[in-house]
């Protein structure tokens, strides 16, 4: 039997937040777990519009920047 495994940081939710949280920790040194109850949907650009919408504030564009992610983002937009 393996013993478990430990973790810095343990992350609850993979959306938005807890995917930058979890990149800037692991990034500054940290063993980050992230928990999700079910593995995230590929974005495809052929699905169908998803007419929700997120609203950023700059300063939080200006996160997603400095963790080198922003463009990603921007570049998958419809």
């Amino acid at each position: 039997m393996s013993l478990p495994s430990t973790h810095d940081v343990a992350i609850v939710g993979a959306g938005m937040v807890g995917a930058a949280l979890a990149l800037l920790l692991s990034r500054e040194g940290f063993s980050v777990a992230v928990v999700e109850p079910r593995p995230p949907t590929p974005w495809c650009g052929d699905d169908e519009v998803d007419l929700r919408v997120v609203a950023l504030a700059t300063s939080s564009v200006e996160a997603l920047e400095r963790l080198e992610v922003w463009k990603s983002i921007a570049d998958a937009r419809v």
